[in-house]
């Protein structure tokens, strides 16, 4: 995989939303700041500024929201101030990217361009690459070319335009975190598969093609097998070679533990956003089907529902790609590990130097690699489900309550106007 252009392409799109404000040079092989990036930063600072003081005057939209419901009105101003916060947060966070994406670099294996080849399967990759990264941008990009053409390509008010905007241009600067994290969890496991095949190991992409793994990460076929012409003989590895290996190991896991606490810390708070929007999603499609479906007839039923399920379908699609990227991630590790194990079962094929480095090896894989999922607990499929699960009990218990207090409210001013009667 030509890991230049990937990194160019990604840091490119996480530039644009600002997320980070450095691209790659090419010659250094670091990532610099440029008067581009700041030029663009202040346009889109500017932006922002002008839609966050919309939501502060009269608008026809907030209106529309506040008789709908006063807790929806709620809703948005608390996710307008936790936007803002969420701005200076990512801003604050500029810095500790550097190292996150100059550490990416550092660990993997830089050929010159000279050298770089499009081998079958590199290109396969790159561009499945490429998909992972771009996916929810594209599904978002799908569902708002619907309500356009619904709309007959004309333009809402322009107030209505900025107070969106006010709204998701922190989410979409944060959701870089979920990117980039997902990004290098992915090269790192390529940079992994490359380690091990300079050991002389058989891979899991020798086994079953990537592409498989993707539909089903479980999935045990031999079908499709694609032998790599990378693969060396173990016993014509130099434990020079080995020692190489070793300690391009041990930067990947340093790297682990001294960066992705940061990204991990980022997707945290994209979590809290994560849960306002599920929270707002799920409030209006359940009063809608209640009693706004009266109000919204026609095209604007349609569009209606097409904005309320395109933000399930955003959150949705990058916690499945964050579970199947890691599942994968942890499979390589598992496979790394197993092929050490077969070379260990038979000490005498090779010397006592060899063996005690993939010792060492199996070692780190199996201690020093581990992810904590949004900080706080170990990247286990359990725990994700886990926290995914509280927080959806945590919005049906917040949705129930203010249903029950819609109807206690309905009741009572209806006693109350028979009172007056």
């Amino acid at each position: 995989m030509n890991y230049r252009r990937v990194l160019r392409v990604t840091s490119g799109y996480l530039l644009w939303t600002t997320y980070q404000l450095r691209g790659l040079d090419p010659k250094s092989l670091r990532f610099r700041l440029s008067l581009w990036s700041i030029l663009h930063f202040i346009i889109v600072a500017l932006i922002y500024a002008v839609s966050f003081g919309h939501h502060f005057e009269r608008s026809s939209l907030l209106k529309i929201a506040l008789d709908l419901s006063p807790f929806l009105k709620n809703l948005m101003i608390l996710h307008i101030w936790l936007g803002l916060k969420v701005f200076i947060f990512c801003i604050i966070e500029w810095r500790s990217l550097t190292g996150v994406l100059n550490g990416l670099v550092a660990v993997l294996t830089m050929k010159p361009e000279s050298e770089e080849g499009s081998p079958r399967n590199d290109w396969r990759n790159e561009l499945l690459t490429y998909l992972l990264f771009f996916i929810t941008l594209t599904v978002a990009f799908g569902f708002g070319l619907y309500i356009a053409i619904e709309m007959d390509f004309e333009l809402p008010p322009a107030d209505h335009i900025m107070i969106a905007l006010a709204l998701f241009i922190p989410h979409f600067m944060l959701a870089g975190s979920l990117r980039l994290h997902n990004l290098s969890i992915w090269l790192i496991r390529h940079e992994l598969a490359d380690l091990q095949l300079k050991l002389g190991l058989t891979t899991v992409e020798d086994k079953q093609p990537v592409v498989v793994e993707i539909i089903n990460p479980v999935l045990k076929s031999n079908e499709g097998a694609v032998e790599m012409a990378t693969n060396i003989p173990s016993e014509a590895v130099t434990l020079e070679t080995y020692d190489k290996v070793l300690k391009a190991i041990q930067a990947i896991a340093n790297y682990l533990k001294s960066w992705n606490g940061i990204l991990q810390r980022q997707m945290f708070v994209l979590n809290g956003l994560n849960f306002n929007c599920l929270l707002y999603g799920i409030f209006t499609r359940i009063y809608f089907e209640k009693t706004w479906h009266l109000v919204f007839i026609g095209r604007n039923r349609r569009v209606f529902y097409a904005a309320n399920y395109v933000i399930f379908a955003c959150i949705s699609m990058d916690y499945h790609l964050l579970i199947i990227i890691q599942m994968l991630f942890d499979r390589m590790k598992k496979d790394f590990s197993k092929e050490i194990e077969k070379k260990l079962s038979d000490p005498k094929s090779i010397t006592k130097e060899k063996y005690e480095i993939l010792l060492e090896i199996k070692r780190i894989l199996k201690e020093q690699l581990n992810l904590k999922l949004f900080g706080l607990v170990l990247f286990k499929l359990w725990n994700f489900f886990i926290i995914i699960s509280l927080m959806l009990l945590t919005i049906g218990i917040i949705i129930l309550y203010q249903y029950f207090t819609d109807q206690i409210d309905a009741v009572a001013q209806l006693m109350d106007s028979n009172d007056e009667d």
